[in-house]
């Protein structure tokens, strides 16, 4: 359960510890491969078995992440049978240890989820994590604290999950009881004066930012991204797409050359579309359109912008959710 995993914050020391490193230099594996050195910790089969639901729930991952990168998120997010036999509960107690040889089987696994992690579009919002413990005396103001664990937090009151990289630095700005038995502590994360868990090297080229993502293949052999499905992100406006697709718009991150569009991306935003298209030859063409919708995380566009239909035109338009 995600109160669960909220109410983890209760077990974090704010102790100094020995920075997280050595699995940024793991290879990037497959879920299955990522916890075998994980099965003398946990049974088995239930491993196995959870591991296998997880890839088949993510089979269509958002946000532009691979099928095991998105597993592993969601492996992560599974309540076993207890809660201290759930992988977060272990993974977050291994990650607080001061023995960092601890962490040495966890090292695959690390990799494939902060890789997934690092991949998921930045968003600035305030995010919220509560215990029925009064833990005021730990954050005292203007002094600042480390969560070691990986930090499960909501961003509104109905338990929207956002989860938060190990190794977080945070400043206490305030505190304050707006009412009996309500204890609230203001933090704000700042940035480290030293690294505190290094991050895996991420494609510069699947950047996704919110708005308009348009995605293809970069086809210049000189570039460090040739032939790799690349992200153009063109934020909040609106875009036609037979006239607007030009080299000084639809250009690959790495290289700046043109990329033909396959695919179109939403991504934390508010999106809508209008066009005409002619599915059968010779027939008279079809006008279609969606009206506003709402992307809370990466979603694609329905229809085919390569396919045997031909579109004589295609607006689309993104503009914030706020």
């Amino acid at each position: 359960m995600l109160q669960q995993r909220i109410q983890d914050v209760l077990y974090e020391s704010n102790s100094i510890l020995l920075p997280i490193e050595g699995y940024q230099n793991e290879p990037l594996v497959s879920l299955e491969k990522a916890v075998e050195p994980l099965v003398t910790i946990f049974d088995q089969e239930t491993l196995q078995r959870n591991v296998w639901v997880a890839k088949n729930r993510c089979k269509e991952p958002a946000d532009g992440l691979s099928q095991d990168e998105s597993a592993s998120i969601m492996l992560y997010t599974f309540e076993w049978n207890t809660k201290e036999n759930s992988l977060y509960f272990i993974l977050n107690q291994t990650l607080r240890m001061e023995d960092r040889q601890k962490l040495k089987p966890w090292f695959l696994y690390l990799k494939l989820f902060i890789t997934a992690l690092s991949r998921l579009p930045s968003i600035v919002d305030t995010v919220y994590r509560g215990v029925k413990t009064d833990l005021t005396g730990q954050y005292e103001l203007n002094t600042n604290s480390i969560w070691w664990g990986v930090s499960s937090c909501t961003d509104n009151m109905d338990i929207l999950q956002s989860e938060q990289f190990c190794g977080s630095y945070f400043r206490v700005d305030s505190r304050y009881d707006p009412a009996d038995e309500i204890h609230m502590v203001q933090l704000q994360e700042i940035r480290p004066p030293y690294e505190l868990c290094a991050f895996p090297v991420i494609n510069r080229w699947h950047g996704i930012a919110p708005g308009i993502c348009l995605e293809g293949k970069c086809t210049n052999k000189k570039c460090i991204a040739y032939q790799q499905e690349v992200v153009i992100s063109i934020g909040f406006r609106k875009f036609d797409v037979l006239v607007d697709s030009n080299a000084s718009i639809v250009k690959c991150p790495m290289c700046s050359t043109y990329v033909e569009i396959l695919k179109i991306g939403f991504n934390h935003c508010q999106w809508r579309w209008h066009g005409i298209r002619q599915i059968v030859p010779y027939e008279e063409p079809t006008p279609c359109m969606k009206d506003w919708s709402y992307a809370n995380e990466y979603s694609m566009f329905e229809h085919d912008i390569q396919g045997t239909s031909v579109w004589l035109q295609l607006i689309i338009e993104a503009k914030s959710k706020l």
